[in-house]
């Protein structure tokens, strides 16, 4: 997969929010990767990782809801 050109929370294979989800596909990391890292940032600077995370959450975006296509009329694509 081709690392995104933004930073944005994916919908599809989030756990929690997707911000690990979203740096892993940023940075074209592995996902479990990014969050063992994150994981460790958070137990080990005794809570900076955390609050970093929710920080995270609220400040980068969420991959836009995908519309369903409009149907289209068949009678009006064969009859102009």
């Amino acid at each position: 997969m081709a690392a995104r050109r933004r930073l944005i929370r994916p919908r599809l294979g989030r756990k929690v929010a997707g911000v690990c989800l979203g740096f892993s596909e940023y940075f074209d990391l592995d996902v479990a990767l990014v969050r063992v890292v994150w994981l460790l940032c958070a137990l080990l600077s005794g809570g900076v990782g955390l609050i970093a995370y929710i920080i995270a959450w609220i400040v980068i975006p969420g991959e836009p809801h995908l519309l369903p296509a409009a149907p289209v009329d068949a009678e009006r694509v064969h009859n102009p």
